[in-house]
Formats: C-alpha cells, structure tokens, sequence
C-alpha cells in the first residue's frame, strides 16, 4: 500500500513539474520572490548591443561584465538595442536597494541590482547552436538578506589567485555581496 501510494505521489509531482508543452519552468538561484513564464522566447545572436541610462563609472562597471559575458554585449547610444538596463526612481514593491525586475528589459534602483538582473538572465539562458535563447519571462526580485556572503579561509588552506577569482565570479553568479 505504501508503494502505491508513494508511485501515486512521486506521479503527481512530475506532471505538477511539467506544465504544459508551450511553458516551461525556469530555474534561477537564489529563487527570485516572483517568477511568471509566459509561452514563447526570444533567441539572438552574441555580440548585440545594449543600452542603458546609467553614465560615467557605473555604466564603464556594466559594459565590462556585459562585454565578457557570453553574450558578449556593448554599449549603444540605440534606443532600439536588443537589451535595456535601466535605472529607476523605484519599483513598487521592492524595498531592498539590490533589487530589480526583469521582463523585456531590466529595471532596478541602484547599478547593483542591474547587476544581479543580468546574472538572472545568464541563468536563463540557453544555447541553441551558436544562438541564445530567453524564454518569456517577468521576474520581480530582491535579496532575503543584506549580508550574503562566503568566507574562504586561506591561512590553513592556501589557494591560487586563478581560484579566488573562480570564487568570485560564482558568488557574482548566485548574487552573493560579501567576500571574506
């Protein structure tokens, strides 16, 4: 009886998983507060441009980790560019300073949350023969917690400069804000 009943919950729980044949689910880590996929997506070629209304520095800080992501995106004065990363007064019901709402183009209060949109979008990203592809999605997010960190402890265990850097580039990855 309890196999049954196991088989009958492990059963439901992949045709709760699957959705229909035009959704599909997206995973991004840390699991943003909001997440609606709408059917369909949006496929481009690498080295597209961007563009933004953030200026001096912080716009210098985004076409860098824009132009060595795999998308390989630079800046542009063009409305009409395939990406927006625009900086907003506020967004309603995100309170935290690193938060953002992503959809057709990227929306977030402060550069950092800028940041923390596109590396939701790398983790939506798929590759489709030299192709990528963004399924239709609207994300509303913003941190659990103002300290996300990792502490690496080098005095007992040595690591190369190659490895910190691998270290933080997977802390940028899943959104954390603090190296120790």
């Amino acid at each position: 009886m309890k196999k049954i009943q196991l088989t009958l919950f492990l059963s439901c729980l992949l045709l709760m998983g699957c959705g229909t044949s035009e959704k599909k689910s997206v995973v991004i880590v840390p699991q943003p507060q909001s997440c609606d996929v709408q059917a369909g997506s949006y496929t481009f070629a690498a080295g597209g441009a961007f563009s933004s209304n953030l200026s001096g520095s912080e716009l210098d800080d985004l076409s860098a980790v824009l132009a060595s992501s795999p998308f390989r995106l630079t800046a542009s004065e063009d409305a009409g560019a395939a990406f927006r990363f625009e900086r907003v007064d506020s967004l309603p019901g995100i309170s935290s300073a690193e938060g953002y709402r992503l959809t057709v183009r990227a929306e977030a209060t402060t550069p950092s949350g800028l940041f923390y949109a596109f590396q939701s979008l790398l983790q939506l990203a798929e590759v489709e023969g030299g192709r990528f592809s963004l399924p239709f999605v609207r994300v509303s997010d913003y941190p659990r917690f103002g300290y996300r960190g990792l502490h690496l402890d080098v005095s007992r265990h040595f690591r190369s400069k190659e490895f910190v850097m691998k270290q933080l580039d997977a802390m940028a990855r899943y959104k954390l804000n603090r190296f120790h």
